[in-house]
Formats: structure tokens, sequence, C-alpha cells
């Protein structure tokens, strides 16, 4: 599999990352962006990952080769990079494979704005040339300072209304190989939380926040270091733009209830989110306007720009906090199942601006949960407990010939090995719906989905139900049936 375009990035093993199709692709982007704006200075950063310093390397080289100047911003977030951008008015490069096994990386490129679209990925990828070696010259660090510090300062300024609330609560930082793990403590802090700090890793640790994986290893690790009567564990995905957050019961709390929540607290009056996100969003009522989009960043920000009539309404609803101030109009948000905000209005509570970041962003989401169960004087399993009673489990199977999609597809619509295993038990299909993937709602109202990875050998399953104990079940039924196609 050579490097392509996934749902969000360049994305392949660490060993076709090779000198000349690096070059290749930053050459790309740079000579695109110059067709639409003034290009100057380029903002990098990267991850934890061992292969993203040789590829960051590289990535110098061409972007010096390219009369661009190089802002340095070392291991920091991808919304911090992003936030950076828009900061400088740069162009950003990102080096990470977020959430993907550590024997792959990947390349993800950024507007001024924000992240790139479809039509940027297929225009960069017409673009591919070749580009000549040269060796880097040093660069200042204070970049990688600027960087942070004004990331770490967003979220300090925009929730200090809230310091009282948080004042003495205990929070547990998972801080694996994320980007985000020396961001987390000086934020929770200042504002009030008091912090401890576990399970640092000097390895990269390709955390998944759509797998359960992660919540196995910090339930383990907790248990075994005797912590007790916190508030809640938060963490990020390797680069740092997914949210990882369980409760005090430890209990992990899913990405896209951490988006409904959040989109809830910032009183959103329109959401972009995929097809595979739980639908509590809809009958909890608390956005005005929601459309459903393919799985993958570009597409929620393309969704986020939709005009009204492509998008579904619903009615107006109550769970927004009851806050003084006035409410926010206009508000435009967008999340995905497996987690990170992207904010794609400019907003103001408490009479505190916070500038829009159309980026997934992993801080942004926890501290919204946070600041409304406090607030609303709960503990975050209540709060999640306030919404309808809908949920979701996803599994991966790894290694799998995701080229077989057809006819798994069609031996689910056809076939009867589909009926006898998941039919007999859930019921007849009521609806499909082939947006991205194969999503199936069966007359029970429980949903099935089905879809190929991307940018890996992997077949993801997701599921919806009215029990945990039903979504859970639902997923394995899933994936003991797809071990059949392997």
């Amino acid at each position: 599999m050579s490097l392509k375009f996934g749902t969000s990035g360049v994305r392949g093993l660490n060993s076709e990352f090779k000198p000349d199709v690096i070059k290749h692709y930053v050459n790309a982007f740079i000579t695109y962006a110059r067709t639409k704006i003034h290009v100057h200075s380029v903002a990098l950063g990267g991850d934890l990952r061992e292969s993203t310093p040789g590829i960051m390397y590289l990535v110098k080289d061409a972007l010096k080769d390219l009369n661009c100047e190089v802002l340095d911003c070392g291991e920091l977030p991808t919304p911090a990079l992003a936030l950076y951008c828009a900061h400088k008015n740069a162009l950003g490069i990102m080096i990470t494979g977020s959430h993907i096994p550590a024997d792959r990386n990947g390349i993800k490129f950024y507007w001024p704005w924000g992240e790139i679209l479809k039509e940027d990925e297929l225009a960069i990828a017409d673009r591919f040339a070749e580009l000549s070696k040269q060796k880097i010259r040093a660069d200042e660090n204070h970049h990688e300072l600027e960087a942070r510090h004004l990331y770490i300062q967003r979220y300090i300024r925009f929730f200090s209304p809230y310091r009282s609330y948080f004042q003495g609560k205990l929070i547990i930082v998972y801080q694996h190989s994320t980007v985000t793990r020396d961001l987390w403590k000086p934020i929770l802090t200042e504002l009030g939380f008091m912090v401890r700090e576990v399970g640092r890793s000097a390895l990269f640790v390709p955390v998944d926040t759509e797998t359960a994986e992660a919540s196995i290893t910090i339930n383990k690790m907790i248990q075994e270091m005797q912590i007790n009567h916190f508030f809640a564990i938060v963490s990020s995905d390797g680069d740092g733009d997914r949210p990882f957050l369980c409760d005090e019961k430890l209990q992990m709390i899913r990405g896209d209830t951490i988006g409904i929540l959040s989109a809830s607290f910032l009183k959103a009056h329109f959401v972009s989110t995929p097809i595979s996100t739980n639908t509590a969003l809809e009958k909890s009522q608390c956005v005005k306007k929601i459309v459903r989009t393919k799985i993958g960043s570009p597409f929620v920000i393309a969704g986020m720009a939709q005009d009204g009539e492509s998008k579904t309404s619903v009615k107006s609803n109550s769970l927004s906090s009851s806050r003084g101030d006035q409410e926010n109009n206009n508000i435009v948000v967008g999340f995905e199942a497996n987690g990170g905000l992207l904010l794609g209005s400019d907003i103001k509570i408490n009479d505190v601006e916070l500038k829009k970041l159309p980026t997934r962003d992993s801080l942004l989401p926890v501290l919204c949960c946070l600041a409304q169960a406090c607030e609303r004087s709960m503990s975050l399993s209540t709060l999640v407990s306030t919404l309808p009673q809908r949920f979701t489990e996803s599994d991966v199977l790894r290694d799998f010939p995701i080229e077989k999609k057809n006819q798994i597809y069609h031996e689910i619509l056809e076939g009867n090995s589909f009926k006898e295993k998941i039919i007999s038990k859930y019921g007849n299909i009521k609806e499909t719906n082939e947006l991205d993937g194969l999503r199936i709602t069966f007359e029970s109202e429980d949903i099935l989905h089905f879809r190929p990875s991307g940018n890996a050998p992997e077949f993801r399953c997701y599921a919806e139900a009215q029990t945990v104990e039903g979504a859970k079940a639902l997923v394995q039924e899933g994936i003991e049936w797809l071990h059949h196609f392997r």
C-alpha cells in the first residue's frame, strides 16, 4: 500500500516515507497553495512517533528548497498547530499518524483558516513532482514556545470564569506518548483543578479513542496505583486532536457523546457530524440543525459550510446550561464518532471570546464536559445520563483484506449467513445507508455499521443500541461475522 490521502491527510507505512516522496507531497502542497494565496511562512509540527523527527527533517528541507520560512513548532497537538497557523496567517504541515499503529505515520496539510478539503487533496495529488535534497539550517526554538503558549492561554482564558466550579477537584492525566501530555497540567492547575499525571511512556503508544484498548489500560493502571475519588481521567490520541475522557467510575465517555455534550454547552445552533455518530444528537434536540456526512474531518468541515437547505432541522432544546450570559447565535460546530471538536464560529461566553478553530481538537471538548458537569453540580457519569439512552460501541478487525468489502456488502443484503447470524437475533432490516460503508438500522432500532478503513488494512464495525450491553453484543456479533471473510 503506497502513501495516499485517507480520511485526514496522507498516510502509510513508515517505510513508504521516502525522501523523494515526502518532498514530492510538500512541493505539491506549496505550489498548489501559491495558486490560491501568497505563501511566505509554513508552521511545522509533529507527534511523538519514532518516525516523526526524520519526516520533519525532510519536510523542512523541502520547504526551504521552496523558499518558505519554516516556523518549527516542534512536538505539539494538531489543533495547536492549526491555531498557530491562523495566528501567523501561515500554512501548516503536521506530521502525525493520529491513532493508527506506530509502524505508520502521516502528513496533514493546513490553510491559515483550517484543514484542507477533499478538492484540495485531489489538486495536490495531481501536482506530484520530484525535489532535490538540501541540508537544513538550525531554526530558532521560539516558534515552539510561542505556539504552545498561544494554545495553553486560549483555554485558560476561555474557561477561567469556571474556576470556582473546578476548585479542588482531582483530574488524572494519562500522559502516554501524546503531544498534549505536558499541556494538560498547566491548563488544569491554572483553572483550579488538582492534577495527577500517570502513564508517561518513552515509546509511542498508538491510543485509538474509538476502541476500548486505552480504557482497559488506564483502568488497570488506576487500580494498581490505588487512586480513588477523582473527578475524571483525561488524555488525547497521539497528535492531540481526539479526546480521551473517563468518568469517576472509570467508564470511558465516547467521542460522539463528548461532542453532543460540548455542542450543548457551547449552545451551538448547527452541528456537522458523520453518519456513524450517536443518534442521541437528534433525540436530545439540543441543536437546531444537523447534517450527516461521510467519516473524516474534511467531510465534516465541508458539512459545516453547507447552506440551510441541505441541513436536517430538529427542534430547539434545553440541554444547554443555565448560564446567565446572552445565548450565542449561529454557532457552528462539528465532531466525529471518535472524538475531536471542530469550532466553526467565533463564540463568546461570559464575555470571553473563543476564536474559531475548524480542525479536530481534544482539549476543548474535554474542558466543555468538565465545565458543564461542574457548573451543574453533577458527576460526569450523571451528566452523561441526562442524554437520551442510546449507546454506541465500536471495534476494529486489523490485518483485514478491505478489497472484500463488496462481497461483504452483498452478503449482508442478499446472502444467508448474515440472516442466520444477525437478522435472526435483531429483526429485519428497516433501513440501509451507504453514505460511508454500509449502515443498517434494524426494526428493533438497533444499528450496525460496517466500514473499511481508508488508509490501513482494517475493517471497522460500529453499533448503536438502547443499552451498553446491547451495543457491545452487537459489535461483537458483527466482528465475529466478519472473521469468515479473512
